[in-house]
Formats: C-alpha cells, sequence, structure tokens
C-alpha cells in the first residue's frame, strides 16, 4: 500500500470529503470561530433523539479530525516502535466497526455493513496472541 506517490491528498488541510460524517465547520459543537469542541455528555435521564446525534456528530468529527493530522499514507500503515499496538490505520476501522457490532446487539442493524471489514476491525485493540 505505500510508496505509490499518490498521498498528495493526504499532506494539507483536509476538504469536506475527508469526513465521512459532518465537517468541522458546520458539526455540533463549533464556535463562532470556527473550532470544534467536544460537547458535553448528554444527560442520559433525558436524553433526546437530537442531542443524542449531536453527541455522536461531534464525536465522530473529531475522531476523524485526530486521523486529519496524519499527514502522508505511512503514519497510517507504521507499526509503534514498541510492537504493542496496532497501525494507526487499524484504529480508524476499530471504532465504526464497534459502532456496527453495538447496533446489530441493539436490533437497530439486522445484517453488517461490511462483513469483511468488521471481521478484520472488530478484534480487541489489545494485541494478544490471538489477534
Amino acid at each position: 500500500n505505500l510508496g505509490r506517490g499518490d498521498d498528495d491528498w493526504l499532506t494539507g488541510p483536509r476538504d469536506v470529503e475527508w469526513f465521512t460524517g459532518k465537517a468541522p465547520h458546520v458539526c455540533p459543537g463549533v464556535d463562532e470561530h470556527g473550532i470544534l469542541r467536544s460537547l458535553p455528555l448528554p444527560n442520559l435521564s433525558a436524553v433526546t433523539r437530537e442531542s443524542a446525534k449531536d453527541y455522536f456528530d461531534n464525536s465522530w468529527t473529531l475522531f476523524e479530525t485526530l486521523f486529519a493530522g496524519l499527514k502522508g499514507e505511512e503514519p497510517f500503515y507504521r507499526p509503534p516502535v514498541h510492537g504493542l499496538r496496532h497501525p494507526q490505520i487499524f484504529y480508524y476501522g476499530h471504532t465504526p466497526c464497534l459502532y456496527v457490532n453495538k447496533l446489530r446487539v441493539a436490533g437497530v442493524l439486522d445484517k453488517p455493513v461490511n462483513a469483511y471489514f468488521e471481521s478484520i476491525f472488530e478484534v480487541g485493540v489489545d494485541e494478544m496472541l490471538w489477534d
């Protein structure tokens, strides 16, 4: 995957196509200066559909913004020097897989979104012998 020379799109600020959810400038939690901040946890005894969706959109955009800070392909695929964790690309897929699995357990989704990706990314984060 590395060394194809086509990672210019990963070396500067990300445009709106980078974000699979809401772009930071239109996301809940963006202030009047365009700075995206984490929303407070919803009050679970009085949560509304809108507040839960806003919290998810905010969290997801912050998550993708974190990965937008990686410049080029190499940081996504390089294993950490200590060898105890997966490369960053794993974590980019693990979080959405966790969401999909939770939605399936809750009965919101009745089948996988992408069974192959879910089988790759559902494995635990900590390296184990069976990982």
